[in-house]
C-alpha cells in the first residue's frame, strides 16, 4: 500500500512542480497562491530530481541501440551550409540543445532533467 501512496504523491507533486514552472511565478509566489508549504514544495522537487537521476543512471548503464533515421539533403553540395564539427544536436519537444565535447556532464544531466520535468515523456 505504501508503494501506491508514494507513487500517487510523486505524480501529484510532479504536476504541481510542472504547473509552477509553467505559471511564470516564483516558487514563493506560487506556494503562497496555492497555499502550499514552500519547504514541502522543495522537498518533493528534490525527491523527484533524485528519482530521475537514479532512473537516468540505470538507463545510462544499459547499452542501447537506437535507430537513427537518415535523410538525404536535396541541396547541392556547393550550396550546403558549412558542417560544424564535434557537436551533437538534441531535439526535445520544442527545444533544441547543442552539446559540445567540453560540455560538463553535470550541466548536461541537470539540463536534461529540467527538460524532462517541463516536457515529461508519455
Amino acid at each position: 500500500m505504501k508503494v501506491i501512496t508514494r507513487k500517487y504523491k510523486l505524480e501529484k507533486w510532479k504536476a504541481i512542480i510542472t504547473n509552477q514552472m509553467a505559471s511564470g511565478l516564483t516558487v514563493a509566489e506560487y506556494c503562497r497562491q496555492e497555499d502550499l508549504p514552500i519547504s514541502t514544495f522543495f522537498y518533493w522537487k528534490r525527491t523527484i530530481r533524485q528519482e530521475l537521476i537514479a532512473q537516468m543512471d540505470t538507463q545510462v548503464s544499459k547499452p542501447a541501440i537506437v535507430e537513427v533515421p537518415l535523410t538525404v539533403s536535396e541541396t547541392p553540395l556547393e550550396e550546403a551550409p558549412p558542417i560544424e564539427q564535434n557537436k551533437l544536436t538534441l531535439k526535445w519537444a520544442s527545444v533544441t540543445l547543442e552539446v559540445y565535447p567540453d560540455t560538463p556532464q553535470k550541466l548536461l544531466r541537470e539540463t536534461l532533467q529540467s527538460l524532462q520535468e517541463v516536457f515529461p515523456c508519455s
